[in-house]
């Protein structure tokens, strides 16, 4: 969608995979998604990142 914000916070990852916060962080920890550091304790997630772990999942393949 045009109106999706590019950056979401850890709840609203969560929120758009249907899993929970303990769920979100250890996909973080095992490198599955990428995070974006905006501040010295704020991290976000790119949509786009989001999106590529979907993909990912379904075995699809990155776009070029």
């Amino acid at each position: 969608m045009a109106s999706d914000p590019l950056l979401l916070t850890v709840r609203e990852a969560c929120d758009r995979l249907r899993v929970g916060k303990t769920t979100f962080y250890k996909l973080i920890a095992a490198g599955q998604v990428r995070t974006v550091a905006v501040g010295p304790q704020t991290v976000r997630v790119a949509l786009v990142d989001l999106e590529a772990y979907v993909r990912r999942l379904r075995g699809e393949p990155e776009p070029a």
